[in-house]
């Protein structure tokens, strides 16, 4: 009998202890979870923020704003308009061009024509449209 009571003590501990640390591991991972809920939640809300931050830098108002003061760019005015012609090309008026295009005197540096294929010469531009407006580091962008 003595040793039915020893080996149901030892039963009786080892499932005492197994309860202690399923419960232990059952606390352990409920904490992990509430923490990795708590990330997801916070990681929401940084991404909506920005995304309200790329919608706001998106306004057509702020994409003026850093054209203007990055940018050093200009609104597109008839007095620094330069229009240029490809030989044989009907100006406005009705005459056609027969000689080499004559550039127009510019006001700004930074307007060219739309759609222009450039080369070396600043000069040598081709017409396909609307205007393009250019900085001073020679990048471009497309105007309707």
């Amino acid at each position: 009998m003595t040793r039915l009571n020893a080996l149901l003590l030892i039963a009786v501990l080892c499932s005492a202890f197994y309860l202690v640390r399923t419960q232990y591991d059952s606390r352990r991972m409920y904490t992990e979870y509430d923490h990795a809920r708590s990330e997801s939640r916070r990681l929401d809300l940084e991404r909506e923020r920005l995304e309200v931050e790329r919608r706001s830098q998106g306004t057509s108002l702020r994409v003026e704003k850093v054209a203007k003061e990055q940018l050093h760019m200009k609104n597109v005015t008839p007095a620094i308009t330069q229009y240029v012609l490809e030989p044989g090309q009907v100006l406005a008026h009705g005459a056609k061009s027969t000689s080499e295009p004559k550039a127009t005197p510019q006001a700004s540096p930074n307007v060219a024509p739309a759609n222009a294929t450039h080369t070396d010469s600043p000069m040598k531009t081709q017409v396909a449209g609307s205007l393009v407006l250019k900085n001073e580091s020679s990048s471009r962008i497309d105007m309707p």
